[in-house]
């Protein structure tokens, strides 16, 4: 636990420990929160605890849950106080030997009204043992509930008044005050979940004062309480695991008793699944916390509808995404499941992850990288290290590579974190080598819209580069033509190739070196053009910075030719314009400003 949120706990504890010792007010106090908050987790697991060990203070817990008459709290009051472990020892019958002990009565009449016997009837010896083992001394009296009884609020309170003004019995109410005398329904119009005000509602607003002192209001401490309710059903807790629940409940709900259902419902599908597809840690963590998300969404009233033929439904949460498979959501929700379609979900998932674009904009960690200046600096490491873990398992798609391949070099660049990326470029190169069904990469898709990082752009270029001959695809395996074997006069579609695939996909540089030493002065001026057109028109950065080698090689070819005697005037003068047109596109400026979150692309 925090040492924040334990101070927390420790305020309310002391709070009511005082209630205890000092109150004399004849009132009690009430500890109001939303559903499935962790009242009654912190009620069981901090609260009774905590009063015995500095009073030996007993809690005698009744919910008024479904209750629907006084008479039935006594009945409960009188079964909860008989079932405590450490029995009170008998006492002597005399009115000296109880004089010490606080008797409810109004437990008692209650009791006896019940059962419904008549007291002249019974031997006194008997009566008074009943009325002694209504023992409250040293009791702490806790009503859960209160919005959810059926008993009338007006006859609840004055049963309650009376135990605390007539018996000085000391009362805690645990409920969620906000929805009490409201009356809840769906309204499939608004999609929402509505209220409307009963009679109930304007008495427990008038008589409440009189039976009610103080209020606390209660916070859910999330990250003690996942703590200690992932072991019950044998689930690994890390800080991790922690922390990304924590942020699940967050975006979705934070009802506890909603999240302890989640964990008995992924408990049971992840053993039902390993029969007949064996998960990874990566499909554990989709599917446990797609779980988590839906249920809550579901507890709320609402639903999901899957797109005809769908087998992943994404529930998207600001810049978090949750992905519910189909034969989860058919196992919660009608309680059935499906061996053939968790298998060919599963699988077609997997193939899907590799191909898709499906990452784009949803994965949390990329989510941090992309916009790492308002992130802290813990976070963004971390998410650095998923990142790698990620692309690794194959978790991490192909078409994300060039974009978050600028982002780490920004990150390294800019903030100066070790970003990894040198190491996370080698891996992503290694599945670009080894990845399958090559013909399912569009090389032009993958690598057509490139990232300007600030710092390290050469290593970008170079890293890409890498990429590129990695994959082999099916643009790398064309023979480039020969330029002895162009017709210059047609060089739009040329134009067009080099624009798009790069100069080497279209021309071998050392052939079209080498033509540039017998070239007419009608060839020089298409060269001329060919290169204007390709590169600066277009103003494609990205391709002159790919084709950075290659237009150096031509400008240095053309420096040495123009000195050249054998060659003339115009001969000459179209080889410094082709000097000139290189110098222009290597040196064309246009400007690259980061703004401050998520850069820019060109």
């Amino acid at each position: 636990m925090s040492e924040l949120n334990q101070l927390y706990y420790e305020e309310i504890d002391r709070f009511i420990r005082d209630y205890i010792q000092n109150d004399h007010s004849g009132r009690a106090i009430m500890l109001s929160g939303d559903w499935g908050s962790g009242k009654s987790h912190y009620l069981r697991h901090e609260l009774q605890e905590y009063l015995f060990q500095e009073l030996e203070c007993k809690c005698v817990i009744v919910s008024l849950y479904g209750l629907t008459d006084v008479s039935e709290i006594s009945k409960a009051i009188y079964v909860e106080l008989r079932s405590l472990k450490k029995r009170i020892k008998s006492e002597a019958s005399n009115s000296a030997a109880i004089a010490g002990k606080i008797i409810g009565k109004t437990i008692f009449n209650g009791l006896v009204n019940k059962i419904g016997f008549d007291i002249g009837k019974i031997d006194d010896k008997d009566l008074q043992k009943v009325y002694e083992s209504v023992d409250l001394t040293n009791k702490l009296i806790i009503f859960e509930d209160l919005e959810r009884t059926q008993i009338d609020v007006t006859e609840l309170l004055g049963y309650i008044n009376n135990m605390c003004e007539v018996d000085k019995t000391k009362v805690l109410l645990i409920a969620n005050e906000y929805a009490v005398g409201k009356e809840y329904y769906y309204s499939k119009k608004d999609d929402i979940i509505k209220f409307k005000l009963t009679r109930k509602y304007a008495e427990y607003q008038k008589i409440k004062e009189k039976t009610v002192g103080d209020t606390i209001k209660f916070e859910c401490n999330l990250e003690h309480c996942i703590r200690e309710i992932l072991p019950t059903y044998d689930i690994p807790v890390s800080e991790i695991a922690v922390k990304e629940i924590i942020e699940i409940l967050h975006n979705t709900g934070k009802n506890l008793r909603s999240f302890q259902f989640a964990c008995q419902k992924y408990v049971e599908i992840k053993k039902l699944t390993n029969n007949v597809h064996k998960l990874n840690d990566k499909l554990e963590k989709i599917i446990f916390h797609g779980i988590i998300a839906y249920i809550q969404y579901k507890d709320k009233g609402r639903d999901v509808k899957f797109e005809c033929n769908s087998f992943i439904y994404e529930m998207i949460k600001g810049t978090a995404n949750y992905r519910l498979f189909k034969f989860c959501y058919d196992y919660i929700k009608y309680q059935r499941f499906d061996n053939d379609a968790a298998k060919n979900q599963l699988s077609y998932y997997n193939e899907y992850c590799r191909y898709s674009k499906w990452n784009k904009d949803h994965d949390t960690d990329l989510q941090i990288i992309k916009y790492y200046r308002v992130q802290k600096a813990d976070d963004v490491k971390r998410a650095i290290n998923n990142i790698h873990e990620k692309i690794d398992s194959g978790d991490i798609t192909y078409w994300d590579y060039p974009e978050l391949l600028g982002w780490l070099i920004n990150i390294h660049s800019d903030v100066k974190i070790d970003s990894k990326y040198k190491e996370i470029s080698n891996l992503m190169i290694k599945r670009l080598e080894s990845a399958d069904n090559k013909d399912k990469i569009s090389e032009e898709e993958l690598f057509g819209f490139l990232f300007a990082p600030i710092g390290e752009r050469e290593e970008y270029i170079k890293i890409i580069r890498k990429m590129k001959s990695a994959l082999k695809s099916s643009y790398s395996s064309t023979k480039p033509i020969a330029i002895e074997e162009l017709n210059f006069t047609e060089r739009s579609n040329i134009t067009a190739q080099i624009a798009e695939k790069g100069f080497s996909s279209v021309f071998n540089i050392d052939d079209f070196c080498s033509v540039l030493e017998v070239s007419s002065s009608k060839q020089l001026c298409n060269i001329y053009s060919i290169l204007d057109e390709s590169y600066n028109e277009s103003l494609n950065t990205d391709r002159i910075d790919e084709d950075d080698e290659e237009l150096k090689t031509i400008k240095k070819k053309v420096d040495e030719l123009k000195e050249k005697d054998w060659y003339d005037e115009i001969q000459k003068r179209n080889y410094e314009r082709i000097s000139e047109i290189i110098t222009d596109i290597l040196n064309h400026d246009i400007e690259i400003e980061a703004p401050p979150v998520d850069g820019r692309y060109i």
